[in-house]
Parts: structure tokens; sequence; C-alpha cells
């Protein structure tokens, strides 16, 4: 994926990266994101530490405190992802991404010398065509230092801001931030002492210092199933303030993180297989027993409800009890997922070219892990058409980059002005694009074909 080369299927996006003079930016960093047309988190290049993406966490499950001493565990090594190459805008600032699922995309361009840019949000059709325009701007610096409370120098301390990493303070705790717009937050981190978080303002914040306290606490303890045995693999994460600690529980189920601030904190433990617990009052130094419940677990199958085969590109969420859990989905349409909460839940199935569709459920509490508490789920989806066609605008020529609007879907017009919306309900839809708005017929499995005129 580089500026030229030989044409790939699906969909692509072209465009230049300037400065704020209209000049080219060589070799910024360019990067998509957003979703696929089914929904799904899509990144080009893909992520250097996939492996490590972050689950979203919420509270459910139960938890009891055990006093006593736990002994201090080795953390076991996680597995990460090798890194993509990285893609970069070329002598005159221009890139190409190609062979794209399409979906909704937006283009982050950096580079060392520049803030960061983004384009508008991209609603590109499978195999649809945009070309973009991201400015970069030149960026303010700020030098400064971190010591502790004794007023020693802290070298290796991060600086954070928006949770990406910055920079590092070097052997005698000194720091350069390039590449500030304007006022920011900015969390400094070391290990043994507490964050803190400061507003730093370009404008004045010349030279700064920023002090750290020490964080002597630690919290230990072991995550076990409703049995008592060892859970393996269990991420458990403390908060409080600016302070997050994480660990992962080894294959004694042990666990501990270290350098905690006194008071109160909140513990979660979060498992593929177990709903997710939570307490809100943890201390520093103590030794906690997390214990996980074994959940619910629920399977089906999901087909179309015209042929009663299997959808390709199924998806299968499901939603209840603070928690959105992705089920496992075969070739043949059948889907599990296990470690849901008992208790109420909403399944959603989505396909490409299939209307979404959504069941609520009971799920039964079960008794051991791994439990299937509901079977024989059935979700049918109902295929959708298609909407294509062009923008233009009042001379004929092709409008580009325009918003299309229909049955509360939308997309973007491409450098030929063309356009894909789907999937789109049978029956009598209003397409709209700025000043132009034409009614068309859509039917299940077919696409409508429509023009707009600007007026």
């Amino acid at each position: 994926m580089g500026d030229g080369g030989a044409a790939l299927r699906g969909a692509t996006i072209r465009g230049e990266i300037v400065d704020e003079a209209g000049k080219p930016v060589p070799g910024a960093r360019i990067v998509a994101v957003g979703e696929d047309p089914s929904g799904a988190p899509l990144r080009v290049p893909a992520p250097i530490f996939a492996a490590l993406a972050a689950a979203r966490i919420e509270p459910s499950g139960e938890l009891g405190i055990l006093r006593g001493a736990i002994p201090y565990p080795p953390l076991e090594a996680l597995p990460v992802a090798l890194p993509a190459s990285p893609l970069a805008s070329n002598g005159v600032g221009r890139f190409t991404l190609s062979a794209l699922p399409g979906g909704r995309l937006v283009v982050i361009a950096t580079h060392p010398d520049f803030i960061d840019g983004r384009s508008d949000e991209i609603r590109l059709a499978p195999e649809g065509a945009a070309e973009v325009r991201v400015v970069l701007r030149r960026g303010l610096s700020v030098r400064g230092r971190v010591r502790d409370e004794r007023g020693l120098a802290i070298a290796g301390a991060e600086l954070w801001k928006g949770g990406e990493l910055i920079a590092f303070t070097d052997g005698g705790g000194q720091f350069d931030l390039r590449r500030l717009g304007g006022p920011d937050e900015v969390e400094v981190r070391a290990r043994g002492h507490l964050p803190t978080r400061r507003t730093i303002d370009p404008a004045i914040d010349q030279d700064l210092e920023l002090r750290l306290s020490p964080a002597a606490g630690r919290v230990r303890g072991v995550v076990v199933d409703e049995r008592g045995f060892p859970v393996a693999g269990a991420r458990v994460t403390l908060e409080a303030g600016a302070f997050r600690g994480e660990a992962v529980s080894d294959r004694r189920g042990e666990f501990a993180i270290s350098g905690t601030p006194e008071g109160r904190l909140t513990l979660r433990a979060l498992h593929g297989e177990h709903p997710t617990a939570t307490a809100p009052e943890v201390m520093a130094g103590d030794d906690v027993r997390v214990v996980l419940s074994p959940g619910a677990g629920v399977e089906g199958e999901v087909r179309d409800a015209r042929t009663g085969w299997a959808p390709p590109g199924l998806r299968v969420t499901v939603e209840g009890g603070g928690m959105v859990r992705e089920a496992k989905v075969t070739g043949a349409g059948h889907f599990r997922a296990l470690g849901c909460p008992a208790g109420a839940a909403t399944l959603h199935a989505t396909a490409p070219g299939y209307l979404p569709a959504a069941a609520t459920v009971e799920l039964p509490q079960g008794e051991s892990v791994r439990e299937v508490t509901l079977r024989d789920v059935r979700i049918d989806l109902h295929p959708g058409g298609a909407i294509v066609g062009s923008v233009r605008d009042a001379g004929g020529a092709a409008a580009v980059g325009i918003d299309v609007e229909a049955a509360g879907a939308h997309a973007r017009s491409d450098g030929a002005g063309r356009f894909r919306i789907a999937p789109v309900p049978p029956g009598v839809a209003e397409v709209r694009a700025g000043t132009a708005v034409e009614s068309v017929t859509v039917e299940a499995g077919r696409d409508a074909q429509v023009e707009l005129r600007q007026r």
C-alpha cells in the first residue's frame, strides 16, 4: 500500500499531506482508522501491538477479601504481534491506501515536526475511492525536568498526552515536548512514584519542573473460579484518580500490582470465560481473593431468512449486565458465547448485505465454567438492498466528497462522484445529497440506481 503500483481489488483512499502553506510534507506516517461495512473496528496498516489491544471492562460479578500472606508471583510474558510496515507520504506528499474493505474511516497523519492531522470522516463503498487532503500544523515546544520530593532527578519518567507516550526524561530528568498545539493535559509516570497530571501551555511554560511523590503501596492476590480453582490469564486492574496499575494472573491465579497510592482503589478482573468481577474499596497492602462466577452461556444459529443458509461474514455479540461479549461463529452460522452475565441480554447479529437483527433473551446462571445455559437460539437475517449512483453538480460534472443519505445510512461520493449505500431496507427510499433529492425503490439483494444532480 503505497503511492502508485498495481491496482488491487477493494476500496482506495488517495491523498496528499501538506503544511499550513500548502507545501507537500514527505515522510508523514499514514494510518486509516474506523470501522468496516459490518461495523467491526478497522485500522490500516495494522496496529503494532494488536495482540495487546485492550478489551472493554465493565463491572459485574463478586469479589471477597482474603486476609493473610500470598506470595508475590512473577508475571508471565504476554505475546505480542510483530509490527506492521509503516506507510508514509512520498516525496511530493502523496499516499495511497488500497485494498480496503470500505466502511467509515478517518486518515491520520503524523510527522515529528508537526502536530498530528486528521481528515474528515470518509464513507467508502467496498470498491469505492476517495481523495483526501490532510493539513499539518507546526507545533510549539516546552522543556522541563521531573524530580522527586527531595529534588532529585527522575530518569526514564514517561510523559503521556491523550493516551499516547510523547516523551521520556533523560539521565538528568530533562525532557523536551514538541508538536504542542496549545494548552494540553500531560500525565507524568515513573516507576515507584504516583503519576501526576498537569496542564501545560507552551505560551507560558517555557521551562517547568514537575515533582512526583513516592508510591510504596502494593496490592496482591489470587483469582479463582467458583470451585476455588486458580484462574490463569485474568487481567486485573487497579484504578484511583490518575493511577492505573495492571497485572495478569499466573498459572497459580496469583497477581501483584506495586506502586499503588494510599486510599481506596477500584479493582476489576476480566477473563474471557467469566463475567467481570469488581470491588470498589481495595486498599494498598490488601491481599485480595477474586472469585469469578461461571456466568452464563448461549449458543444458536443465524440463517438467511429466505434461503436458510448461513450468511457469510457473520458477527454475533451478546450485550447484558454492563458487558458486551463477542460470540465465536462458525462458517455454518452456529455461534456460542461463554462467560456472559446471567439475566436479560440482547443478541445482535450482523452480516454484510443484510439488515441487522437483534433478539432479547434471558440467560440462566451456570453452575460451572464454560457451561452453555441457553441453547437453540435462532436469529433470521433479512437481506437488504443497495442504492448506488452518482452525484453531479449543476453543470453535470462529478461532485466529489458529497454526503449522501438514505434510510438513515450515509455514504460520501468518491473522486468520480459515485457512491453506494448498503444495506437498505426494501421499499421506497428518499435519497438526499446536498440540494438534490430523489426517490428510489429498493429491492432485497439488488442495486437500485439513482443519479443526483445539485441545483
